[in-house]
Parts: C-alpha cells; structure tokens; sequence
C-alpha cells in the first residue's frame, strides 16, 4: 500500500510539474501577451456580474465562479466542449485555499482567470482539435 500510494504521490508531482512547465512555456506565453488587451476587457466585463451571494462590490473585485460561468455560456464553451463540473473544477483548483469575508468574497484575479483560460484549452484539447481539423 506505502508503494501505490508513493508512486501516486509521484504521478501526482510529476504531472503538475510538466503543466507548470508547460503553462510557463514561451508559447503560451506569447499567445497571452499578444491579445492581453482583449483577455482584461473580457476579465473586466465578467468580473461585474454579481455573484449570487449578496456581497458588496469588493475593493480589489475579483472574477466570480458566475462570472466564469458566463463567460464559458457566452463563448458556447459550456455545454458544447465542457460540462459544467468542469469549469466549477477548474474554478475551485484556483480558489479552494482562499477564505471569504464580507468584503472580499472568493474569485479569480486577472492572472489566475489566464490560467483557468488554458486548463479549459487543456480539458476541451480534442474538441477543439476536432473543430480545428474540421475547418482547417
């Protein structure tokens, strides 16, 4: 049992290790440094919708787990290539360690919303691969 477990825990290291490395790559950093103009304007304009608890506007806001939601609704990401178990995964992966308070309710910032941006690339992989080899 000591075995499955530790070699578990090294799977485990081993894949967060290699999506670091590749979320960090020159690539996908370039892809969000070329349309980060579009990629704040989407943040900002999600980041306003209320979330279905009733905070106040936060000082520093942040993006809502509605927000996201919306955001994947409105881009057909939600239901055509993720289910909605999806995104909340992705979403709490960013957020399950953050503590709530009246005036700073959980959310993603604007760095954390890229990286949710390309675990839903990563999760939806061989739709958009399908969509891709369709068209192009």
């Amino acid at each position: 049992m000591y075995e499955e477990e530790k070699n578990q825990m090294s799977l485990i290291s081993n894949y967060h290790y290699s999506l670091n490395k590749f979320m960090t790559s020159s690539g996908i950093i370039s892809i969000i440094k070329t349309h980060e103009d579009k990629l704040k304007y989407m943040y900002n304009h999600y980041m306003k919708v209320k979330s279905v608890k009733k905070f106040p506007m936060p000082k520093y806001p942040t993006l809502s787990f509605d927000g996201l939601h919306l955001f994947c609704s409105d881009h057909r990401l939600v239901p055509t290539i993720l289910r909605i178990k999806d995104v909340s995964f992705i979403y709490r992966q960013k957020t399950r360690n953050k503590i709530s308070t009246l005036y700073k309710p959980i959310g993603l910032s604007y760095e954390e919303f890229e990286w949710a941006l390309i675990k839903i690339c990563i999760v939806g992989q061989d739709t958009f691969n399908k969509v891709y080899n369709y068209y192009f």
